[in-house]
């Protein structure tokens, strides 16, 4: 079990939206490349689908493809 002193808050830019979360510490590097990775594919999606899918849609098919490579 991890105890509070081995715990950190940090903020992730995911996408268009800045979140907090509490991760243990020293994995912060680990947290930021996944937001970069998790809004890139999520970029990538909104530029083939933006005007005809809605962001709910595209944030599900990006959801998969991450789930599924």
């Amino acid at each position: 079990m991890v105890n509070n002193e081995q715990k950190t808050k940090i903020q992730l830019e995911i996408y268009d939206e800045l979140i907090e979360v509490n991760i243990i510490k020293g994995d912060e590097e680990k947290y930021q490349n996944a937001a970069k990775f998790v809004t890139e594919r999520l970029n990538a999606y909104v530029k083939l689908h933006c005007g005809w899918k809605t962001q709910h849609t595209i944030s599900l098919m990006t959801m998969l493809d991450i789930a599924l490579n």
